[in-house]
């Protein structure tokens, strides 16, 4: 009978196994640590509590609040500044942005914009009253699925950028240097492009929301505001005339119906974007690229020169 010999592992492999995982837990921990202190700089310093965008504002202050629509439609900050003296009027200019309808991560801008009192506060309509029309438990599905991918890629680009950092010296103290926040920096690609009309037609519906009331954080801020000097506006940026047409008559009517509620409640001035602007001037359905910018902040300009007490 033979009888068979087992392997054995010298324990010097062992020990560089054992050595090896326990660094690799380490370093995991190190820049996971690290990572969470970047995210937390650059969601301050990217999104809403950026002071020295803020603190700009004076006596005739604009801010901006919406989707990726929003980013792709203004000009950034000072830029369109310059837009505006160009046309005789004189403002100072935020925008806020942050990709996707969840409205509920806007409360802390909220929170920090009433020190500041701009004279005129743009909420935009879908960021609040429209959705995709997904199935809940795929809406919670692709949710958290995103939100892997996002952290898995958002790890990666910091152990990555800290390894470039490295060569390039772009540190500044225990933080990677970024962007001007909020720039057009991550979009000057996209707003290149030229929409594909099949793409139009064939994208996802879109769903109104049931209620034409906003969330009561911004309600609490709207009373406020009122009693502050700051007029609250709802401007709706709109889609393409293909966009549009791949929503139907039906949706169309429907949503402008629900915008006017929401002014008529709210007692505030609806802007609303032209909706037959055709796909040229769109990167897709929805988001506006070079060209469409100019008209959409031409248009945006002159609605506010015709306002009373505009410049």
């Amino acid at each position: 009978m033979k009888i068979s010999r087992t392997a054995v592992v010298p324990v010097s492999v062992w020990v560089t196994a054992a050595t090896m995982f326990f660094s690799s837990l380490l370093l995991a921990a190190y820049f996971h640590q690290q990572f969470q202190l970047e995210k937390k700089y650059n969601a301050d310093n990217n999104f809403a509590f950026h002071p020295e965008r803020l603190q700009r504002l004076r006596q005739n202050g604009i801010v901006v609040i919406g989707t990726s629509l929003v980013k792709f439609g203004f000009f950034y900050d000072k830029a369109f500044e310059q837009l505006a003296r160009e046309k005789g009027i004189n403002l100072q200019f935020v925008r806020f942005v942050i990709s996707g309808n969840r409205a509920e991560k806007y409360r802390g801008l909220f929170e920090k914009i009433r020190k500041y009192r701009p004279k005129l506060l743009f909420l935009q309509a879908e960021l609040f009253f429209i959705q995709a029309d997904v199935k809940k438990s795929e809406h919670v599905f692709n949710e958290k699925f995103m939100e892997m991918v996002s952290v898995v890629h958002g790890h990666f680009h910091f152990i990555f950028g800290k390894l470039a950092s490295l060569f390039t010296h772009r540190e500044r103290g225990n933080v990677t240097l970024t962007p001007p926040p909020q720039s057009d920096e991550d979009i000057l690609e996209y707003l290149n492009k030229v929409a594909d009309k099949k793409e139009i037609y064939a994208e996802s519906k879109l769903i109104i929301n049931s209620s034409p009331k906003f969330p009561p954080f911004v309600e609490e801020y709207m009373r406020y505001a009122c009693t502050h000097g700051t007029q609250v506006v709802l401007l709706e940026m709109n889609r393409s005339k293909e966009g549009n047409e791949s929503l139907g008559e039906v949706f169309r009517k429907e949503l402008t119906k629900r915008l006017q509620q929401v002014a008529t409640l709210y007692d505030i001035p609806f802007f609303k974007f032209r909706g037959d602007l055709s796909y040229e001037y769109y990167a897709d359905r929805a988001h506006l690229n070079k060209r469409g910018r100019g008209v959409f902040c031409d248009w945006f300009l002159n609605m506010l020169s015709k306002r009373p007490g505009g410049d």
